[in-house]
């Protein structure tokens, strides 16, 4: 019912409603940011603390507290600023170190800039050597259970669709023409800023789309795309795709393609998206998006009939660890947690119980339930069901699960009764 000038007691009632609902996000924030200092000093030592701890902050308790102390339609700002400030100071101190320890760069920035230099040079990416191009610190990942020494498959190995390195080889040609260099963070960071700007267009209510800006580009993300792995540039034209879906599905088909061709487990949370947009759009939805399987079909085919043994090998086989290369047992996944435990038939089991988790659960609930908050959700958790079995579920990893979950924020319109209409 409208609420009159001349309905005082009427007002009062509404503010009132609307100051319980301020404080519950309030009071929802502060033990949000109580759980993350538990999980910062209390969490078991084989889990990541700093990174559950960092995304509990971006991901539940930065978010109410915005909602609470800037209940207006400049959170918006004040959330783009929190997030992307930070992230641009700390992508261009990062990129501007004259010496940078071997530590400092990920490989994942490392073959991806040294793969466009090797197409632009006439060079199949996929059978190259990026040993020459790698700091000494990546030769190797570390000391298995076993012992042994662990050589890493990034010396000689591009575990990324093409589009990845075609999407960079621009900047890399007019950096080093220029004599100034190119690192492909940068690229990273563009797509980041252009998933916020897209956020912060939605039609949804002003806190709801400062949520999820600031659940996706949180503290994880900001510093993993820091260090230089691609996660972040997959993620945001994942979503990119999936929020201008509707009403520029060829160029939304685009940022999806690209998303996989960063990383080909997007495809998980892609089973998701396309249950939604079959619910909600028929089969007209998908058909509209086919600038997705078009990208991918023109940048892939050309390296698959180059040298179709070496390509399955490197851009398929490995990230399913059935490769030339196996990864050992590493990282926080339940063979790594409880090996003793967790072998032969019992993970076998678990294995498959987790495909189906993340294949099928995920594509009924949205059918169920058909909202892009809900399939951004399902998508993200699905993750989970392939890496928790896994044998190399390593921390970088939940970066994808947490951002995609952020995109939850969307459909979370109010705590109680919010009386205030901020749809733009």
């Amino acid at each position: 019912m409208a609420v009159t000038l001349d309905d005082a007691p009427g007002r009062a009632h509404v503010a009132s409603i609307a100051r319980d609902a301020s404080n519950r996000w309030l009071w929802l924030g502060v033990v949000a940011v109580v759980a993350a200092g538990v999980l910062e000093f209390s969490a078991p030592a084989p889990l990541p603390r700093d990174l559950l701890a960092g995304s509990m902050l971006s991901l539940v308790a930065v978010p109410c507290l915005l909602r609470h102390f800037v209940p207006s339609k400049a959170v918006v700002l004040v959330a783009l600023l929190v997030t992307l400030v930070p992230l641009g100071l700390g992508v261009a101190r990062v990129v501007g170190i004259t010496n940078p320890g071997e530590g400092d760069i990920h490989d994942t920035t490392v073959i991806n800039d040294e793969a466009s230099r090797m197409m632009l040079r006439g060079e199949n990416p996929y059978r190259g050597d990026f040993g020459p191009a790698l700091p000494p610190v990546w030769r190797d990942l570390g000391y298995g259970a076993d012992g042994q020494l662990i050589r890493n498959p990034a010396i000689d190995t591009y575990p990324y669709l093409p589009g990845s390195f075609l999407l960079n080889a621009p900047f890399v040609a007019v950096g080093d023409a220029l004599g100034v260099g190119w690192d492909a963070r940068i690229l990273y960071l563009l797509a980041v800023v252009a998933m916020g700007v897209v956020v912060a267009r939605r039609p949804e209510p002003a806190h709801a789309r400062a949520a999820m800006i600031v659940g996706a580009i949180g503290l994880p993300l900001t510093y993993y795309l820091c260090w230089g792995t691609n996660d972040a540039a997959s993620l945001s034209l994942f979503l990119i795709g999936a929020l201008i879906g509707k009403k520029r599905p060829a160029l939304a088909g685009v940022a999806l393609g690209l998303a996989l061709s960063f990383k080909i487990v997007m495809a998980i949370p892609l089973l998701a998206l396309a249950a939604f947009v079959l619910r909600t759009e028929g089969w007209s939805g998908v058909w509209r998006r086919w600038t997705c399987p078009a990208l991918l079909a023109v940048t892939v085919l050309p390296y698959l009939a180059a040298d179709p043994s070496v390509f399955v090998d490197e851009a398929l086989l490995f990230n399913l660890n059935r490769g030339s290369f196996r990864f050992p047992v590493l990282g926080i996944g339940l063979p790594a947690l409880a090996p003793g435990v967790f072998h032969g038939p019992l993970l076998v089991a678990l294995v498959v119980v987790g495909a189906v988790g993340a294949l099928v659960v995920p594509a009924v609930v949205v059918w169920r339930r058909p909202t892009l908050p809900v399939a951004l959700v399902a998508g993200g958790l699905a993750m989970l069901g392939m890496f928790i079995p896994a044998s190399n579920f390593r921390p970088p990893y939940l970066v994808l699960v947490a951002t995609l979950v952020a995109g939850g924020w969307l459909g979370s319109t109010r705590i109680g009764v919010d009386p205030v209409d901020e749809t733009s």
